[in-house]
């Protein structure tokens, strides 16, 4: 897909996405996707594929679903394109594990365990794992500020906690009153630096059509921002573009395609491929 929508200087690793697509949900492929030059690199995959990330140097991290004599399980995975496996990995102790977030040589998630959700941080390659603070066992789609000073994640329904790795110290926002649920959270860029950006569908999460995108200053400078959609949004990616985000839509025909939204006007391009079942994308490391 070549581009001319993204109006950016910033050509390189940092205008790079990564995500899957599937046609039957038998065959999967990755796509590496550089905004702004419109490039594509398309990648056969071996597994199912969850969120997928573009490391630095390339590779890409993502959690694939395997089968063992429990049934199916997600492993975390950071996959060499030029070999075509992964290649290095852990399997978090027979639980499934979803949404891996990376900054530098620490990787966040969330892990389906012992009836609840919880969120892990894991330094690659010594095997330490860490528990963040999970109320009520129920938190999940973790996040990685840019800097790494922080990490965002949802609770329950309608909340998020933004943990301070310095300090240690949890923050939880309520962003959203009413019924629904939020579906995904990341850190992006506003008019007046970092912003937090959420994802949520109104009302029944099963069949309901309305949903939101919010973004939300945490210093307090400027308005907290709501763009209504119709579709279901099911899940999101912060950009280093002002005022933009990749957006995850789904409608009732279980069709679903990555938009670029401009929260200031609303305007949407689409990302993925019309044809293909696109999976969430993340924005490179």
């Amino acid at each position: 897909m070549k581009s001319t929508a993204f109006e950016n200087e910033g050509v390189g690793i940092e205008g790079v996405v990564g995500y899957w697509r599937t046609k039957d949900a038998r065959y999967f492929e990755v796509v590496i996707l550089d905004l702004f030059s419109g490039d594509k690199t398309v990648v056969e995959f071996p597994s199912i594929p969850s969120d997928v990330q573009v490391m630095e140097d390339g590779r890409l991290l993502t959690a694939i679903k395997k089968r063992n004599e429990k049934g199916w399980l997600s492993e975390l995975c950071i996959f060499d394109i030029d070999i075509g496996r992964c290649e290095s990995g852990f399997s978090n102790g027979g639980y499934s594990l979803f949404g891996p977030d990376l900054h530098e040589d620490s990787v966040v998630y969330y892990s389906k365990e012992n009836g609840g959700l919880s969120i892990k941080k894991a330094r690659l390659g010594t095997g330490e794992v860490d528990y963040l603070d999970c109320p009520d066992h129920n938190c999940s789609h973790p996040s990685w500020s840019d800097d790494g000073d922080k990490i965002a994640y949802i609770v329950g329904d309608t909340r998020v906690s933004v943990y301070d790795v310095l300090t240690g110290k949890n923050d939880v926002i309520n962003v959203v009153d009413g019924e629904g649920v939020l579906t995904g959270v990341d850190f992006s860029e506003g008019k007046n630096g970092e912003v937090l950006v959420f994802s949520f569908i109104e009302g029944d999460f099963s069949d309901s059509m309305r949903s939101k995108i919010i973004s939300l200053d945490l210093r307090g400078v400027g308005d907290k921002v709501v763009l209504e959609l119709n579709g279901r949004v099911l899940g999101i990616s912060g950009t280093n573009v002002e005022g933009g985000v990749i957006a995850l839509i789904g409608d009732r025909m279980n069709s679903q395609n990555l938009f670029f939204y401009n929260l200031d006007d609303g305007k949407r391009v689409i990302v993925s491929d019309p044809d293909w079942i696109a999976g969430p994308a993340s924005w490179s490391e």
